[in-house]
Parts: structure tokens; sequence; C-alpha cells
């Protein structure tokens, strides 16, 4: 295994948790004005965050496994 793929997986990996999870719960914790867009951005938010968090997931699994495959050939 490259050190230097490992640390980029790793990265992009910890970019799209974290960002997954503020957008999840950013929605919660901001105030707006108008009820609509908070209601808007409640329904929306969540789900794009879990998408992110999801797509992090499966990037590192899928890059762990090429590195792993990689290694042994």
């Amino acid at each position: 295994m490259d050190q230097k793929q490992l640390t980029q997986t790793i990265s992009i990996f910890a970019t799209l948790t974290v960002i997954g999870i503020l957008m999840i719960v950013a929605p919660y914790r901001i105030e707006v004005l108008e009820p609509e867009m908070l209601t808007a951005l409640q329904n929306s938010l969540p789900l794009v965050g879990s998408a992110m968090l999801g797509a992090g997931l499966v990037f590192f699994l899928l890059e762990m496994t090429r590195m792993g495959r990689e290694k042994s050939i």
C-alpha cells in the first residue's frame, strides 16, 4: 500500500464524513426567519448529508479493497 494513496483516501473519507454530518445537523442548529425556508432545509439537507456520508463510506471501502488487491498481486 502506498502511503500517499492511503493518506489521500483517508482525507477524502474524513472530508465527506464531516460534510455529511454537518449537512445532517445544520438545519436544526441555524436560525431562519422564514418558516418555509426552515422546513425546506430540514427536509432536504439531511437527505443530501446522508447521501454524502454513504458516499464517503462506499468510497473508503472500495479504495481499501482495491489497495488490498494491489498489495496481494
